[in-house]
């Protein structure tokens, strides 16, 4: 091969190379800003108060158009069984049978990662039962979601409740792990 076909070969690799950079680095998701993280919180509050609000509509606004919601059907009840819910409408009228008249949900700790299909973001909840006094506690688990930015803002695309009493919760503590060391003196 001549010096000169050489040297046009290496300048098309590395003209092929830099142009395979390029569009990987146009594939990855901008970073995240101080903004989205702070309206990735507000989403979360704003469906913890639709629920406590029982504000249908406010809860369905939280999802994108094909939002899925999976979830227990309450305290107390077998894990297995979980229905997806699908929809603005079917979230609305999904929320309007279970509303939670007197109920607090409370998140906590919220977690946020940037994934490739958008957010991955988890907290904890706390749910106490304000109708009692003094106001008692119905359950705690974990909302585990993922989240997209939309053109009206940071939805759930897929919100999972994992109730901490549920059998098959990923988020459940070992009942056979030591607490020994666990605790500050």
């Amino acid at each position: 091969m001549s010096q000169r076909k050489a040297l046009g070969l290496a300048a098309l690799l590395i003209a092929l190379g830099g142009a395979s950079w390029l569009y990987a680095q146009s594939r990855k998701p901008a970073k995240l800003t101080a903004t989205d993280y702070s309206e990735i919180q507000e989403l979360y509050a704003s469906y913890a108060q639709a629920l406590d609000l029982n504000q249908p509509e406010n809860l369905a606004a939280a999802f994108t158009d094909g939002g899925e919601l999976v979830a227990s059907h309450g305290p107390g009840q077998a894990a297995a069984v979980r229905t997806p819910v699908h929809g603005h409408d079917a979230l609305a009228v999904n929320e309007r049978r279970h509303g939670n008249f007197g109920s607090r949900h409370l998140t906590s700790d919220l977690v946020i990662k940037q994934t490739a299909d958008g957010v991955k973001a988890t907290c904890y909840l706390v749910d106490i039962n304000t109708k009692n006094d003094p106001a008692t506690l119905i359950e705690t688990g974990v909302f585990d979601a993922i989240v997209v930015k939309t053109a009206a803002g940071w939805k759930f695309k897929k919100l999972v409740v994992w109730r901490d009493n549920d059998d098959i919760t990923p988020f459940k503590a070992d009942p056979n792990a030591s607490e020994a060391g666990s605790r500050a003196p």
